[in-house]
């Protein structure tokens, strides 16, 4: 992937002579004349890898420039290079103290800064990559218990299926049998979407989520290995806190800070095995409070547990416990990257410890409005059988449940294996609504969408897909004009997804 490095320098010889010598190093390089102006450009959409900053800048100079991206949640982890003709040492204490991360005196040597400019890229990769490597972690972490659940439910199904099967004129065995499949499906379905949810990554630093939401999400994941360890779980708040994080950073913080209450826990072996998480809102910031039972920390180690890689517990602590040595720290890094921060409250070992997590309450702008409501389903009055629906689904098992849940509406619906036949077959019939597979052999979903778009189809398109929704994903259904359902799905949701459509075109019509 080609590297993009932003200049910020007024002066268009020198910048000229920098994107000449950058591009020969295989860089993409934009440049931008004022402080303001790339401020402007920052806060809207531009995500440079790297900014070359000048100090002397008409209007606000350098200085001010690299202070308010290094204050900024969404702009502080762009590496920034201040380049001055400024070789004091106050100059440069000066700079490095405001957040640049590095300071080089003009003219600059050609080789000193293209491997100073390589080595902060390099840590920025990094960066990120241990952050997806403790998540994978903690999945691991979560696997085993994981597919103890699963393997619950997948043998409750088969055993309950096989018992119906065997007696399929005893409705009272048939009907159990299906009441526990639904009660195991929906069981699934809650732990697969917080996998998810854990795992996804997004760089997209800005976003609102629900405290509440994410513990009870949280204590999903983390339900094996609390009931395996007779711990209890227990939240403290009056109210729900929606908080200015991305709610997968949100879950990775609390996943990190619980995991390492359930190993302290466990490492202490007392009796008392209670986690209680507590919340409050003041100034503009959530408090969480993370309190254990466990075996605490001792005195000599507590100013080093945000340290990369160090922990008393497993292979790098010396221990058999399945522990990174990367999770508080990971969490401290995400915390101060969203202006909040992470610290130990108290600890007294044997006895447990106190770990506060502070963030910013999630404030509304201009640029995130609050969310418009949902039109409800209309009522009974308003039909969906009079929709004709095309499935396009190279899985069988979902072509087939969805014709057969739109036939049990009343609704004709036809369906096809592959998005390039639906593309051509909206051609050729009138269909009010078309199921589109977000990941399919060949073309996908959007790309479908995209097409069907563009040669004037007007109708409903739905992607259906069992990925998160990313930023990317967002964005490309709202260029499309296209709804989401989630797989796995029950009727419920495909019933109620086509009223909201049905409703939305007759006020489409009416006005």
């Amino acid at each position: 992937m080609t590297r993009h490095i932003l200049i910020i320098d007024d002066d268009i010889n020198h910048a000229s002579f920098m994107m000449m010598l950058l591009e020969d190093a295989g860089y993409r390089c934009s440049r931008i004349a004022s402080g303001e102006k790339a401020l402007e450009k920052l806060q809207l959409d531009l995500r440079p890898d790297l900014i070359l900053l000048d100090i002397m800048l008409e209007g606000i100079d350098g200085y001010e420039v690299c202070k308010r991206i290094k204050t900024d949640t969404k702009l502080r982890a762009i590496p920034v290079i201040i380049l001055s003709g400024r070789s004091s040492i106050d100059e440069k204490i000066l700079g490095l103290e405001i957040g640049a991360d590095d300071y080089l005196v003009k003219p600059v040597k050609t080789r000193e800064l293209l491997a100073r400019i390589s080595v902060l890229i390099r840590l920025r990769s990094l960066q990120e990559q241990i952050a997806q490597v403790e998540k994978l972690a903690g999945l691991g972490q979560l696997a085993a218990g994981i597919a103890h659940e699963f393997n619950n439910l997948i043998g409750g199904m088969l055993g309950y299926a096989q018992l119906a099967m065997l007696s399929p004129d005893n409705r009272e065995m048939v009907m159990k049998a299906l009441l526990v499949v639904e009660k195991s499906c929906f069981r699934a379905k809650e732990l697969t979407e917080n996998m998810l949810l854990f795992s996804t990554h997004t760089d997209q630093p800005e976003g609102q989520a629900d405290l509440v939401s994410a513990v009870e999400h949280a204590s999903v994941l983390l339900s094996s290995q609390l009931t395996k360890n007779r711990i209890g779980l227990f939240l403290h708040y009056g109210h729900s806190h929606h908080i200015g994080i991305e709610s997968g950073r949100l879950l990775q913080l609390l996943m990190s800070l619980l995991q390492n209450a359930i190993h302290a826990i466990i490492e202490n072996g007392s009796d008392l095995r209670e986690i209680h998480v507590t919340s409050l809102e003041l100034d503009n910031q959530v408090q969480i409070t993370i309190r254990d039972t466990g075996c605490g920390i001792p005195a000599d180690q507590r100013s080093r547990i945000f340290e990369p890689f160090f922990t008393t517990k497993g292979p790098l602590g010396g221990g058999d416990m399945g522990a990174t040595g990367i999770g508080l720290s990971v969490a401290h890094g995400i915390a101060a990257s969203y202006g909040g921060q992470l610290e130990l409250a108290e600890s007294e070992e044997t006895k447990g410890s106190s770990f506060r997590l502070i963030l910013p309450v999630f404030v509304r702008t201009a640029d995130n409005p609050a969310p418009q409501a949902k039109p409800e389903p209309a009522p009974s009055a308003t039909s969906i059988s009079r929709l004709r629906v095309l499935v396009a689904d190279d899985e069988q098992i979902y072509r087939d449940l969805l014709v057969d849940m739109l036939s049990g509406m009343g609704i004709r619906a036809e369906s096809t294996a592959s998005c390039e036949d639906a593309v051509r077959n909206s051609r050729q019939g009138s269909w009010d609504v078309i199921f589109l597979d977000y990941l399919m052999p060949g073309m996908g979903g959007i790309e479908a969408a995209t097409h069907l778009r563009s040669q004037g189809y007007s109708g409903a398109i739905i992607i259906i897909s069992g990925r998160t929704i990313l930023p990317s994903l967002k964005n490309a259904l709202e260029i499309q004009r296209a709804d989401y359902l989630a797989k796995p799905f029950d009727i419920a949701e495909v019933r109620d997804l086509l009223m909201r459509i049905v409703t939305r075109q007759q006020r489409s019509d009416e006005a």
